[in-house]
């Protein structure tokens, strides 16, 4: 809210600093586009998560929106695994998808794909 809040200010700055008149007056159109630009940044957050343990050989597949996770599969084959990354990419239309692979319980980001 106080990063909202702060960037509302500097939007009415620029404006006022722009086309003349009070920073006060531009704040409540400065506020409202401060609030769409957190928005539009959250609605981006989508991403599939895909893990793949070499040591078990098994995949997990998480989908996750806004930092929380809304779909999981764990211990998946191949076969399985394709299943539920479809899902997530076409089904849900979720565009990143980041991979990571875990080698003697060292996880590490193998690579992220956008579609």
């Amino acid at each position: 809210m106080k990063n909202v809040m702060t960037r509302a200010w500097e939007i009415a700055k620029l404006a006022a600093n722009k086309f003349g008149g009070k920073v006060k007056e531009f704040f409540a159109q400065s506020l409202r586009l401060a609030w769409y630009e957190v928005k539009s940044m959250t609605a981006a957050t989508e991403k599939v998560i895909v893990e793949a343990n070499h040591d078990t050989k098994l995949i997990n597949v998480y989908g996750e929106r806004n930092g929380k996770v809304f779909f999981k599969r764990e211990n998946l084959n191949v076969s399985d695994y394709r299943e539920a990354y479809g899902y997530l990419v076409v089904g849900k239309g979720i565009s990143t998808a980041v991979f990571y692979t875990i080698v003697n319980d060292a996880k590490q980001l193998n690579g992220v794909k956008v579609h």
